[in-house]
């Protein structure tokens, strides 16, 4: 009889063990983020993709654990620069980046506006450090940036439009 109870306890034990290894960036964001450091929240619809983006001097704002916003950003004129890794990691978000199409919608939202981004183009760039790349003066441009799963030495740059704000 106490045989079976212990084994029954362990067993639920691991399932909630495990259940928790699954989902442990969840559980970190619930104690360990502050909420006053969220500067969007980043949704691909075709990929299934929402990501909370941290402003740039956040700890939370880094590739090792979230999307990254990196430094050339302007977020004043709606210029986004996001990063994240692919590959096998927790914090490969960006893994489906691939399948997106042109013309696919990504949505960012942050605490006054929703801002809509339609996908015109996608291409791969060396995998050097640095990302050359021309853009709308007044900005109004999202580009995604991540490791290419089928090329070693390459990145894959996803350059989306700013279509609507409100």
């Amino acid at each position: 009889m106490y045989i079976r109870r212990y084994l029954i306890v362990s067993y639920i034990v691991s399932i909630v063990f495990s259940i928790s290894l699954l989902y442990y960036d969840e559980y970190i964001s619930l104690f360990i983020w502050d909420k006053e450091e969220e500067l969007l929240l980043l949704d691909i619809p075709r990929i299934e993709l929402r990501r909370k983006v941290y402003n740039i001097g956040s700890k939370n704002n880094n590739v090792d654990y979230n999307v990254l916003l990196l430094d050339s950003s302007n977020i004043e004129n709606n210029l986004y620069f996001i990063a994240s890794h692919s590959g096998s990691s927790r914090a490969s978000y960006f893994d489906n980046l691939v399948y997106l199409e042109i013309g696919d919608l990504i949505g960012l939202k942050n605490n006054d506006s929703i801002m809509v981004f339609v996908v015109k183009d996608m291409y791969y760039i060396d995998k050097n450090g640095y990302f050359d790349v021309s853009y709308n003066i007044n900005g109004g441009e999202l580009f995604l940036i991540t490791c290419s799963l089928n090329y070693i030495n390459r990145q894959l740059i996803v350059r989306t439009e700013l279509i609507y704000k409100c």
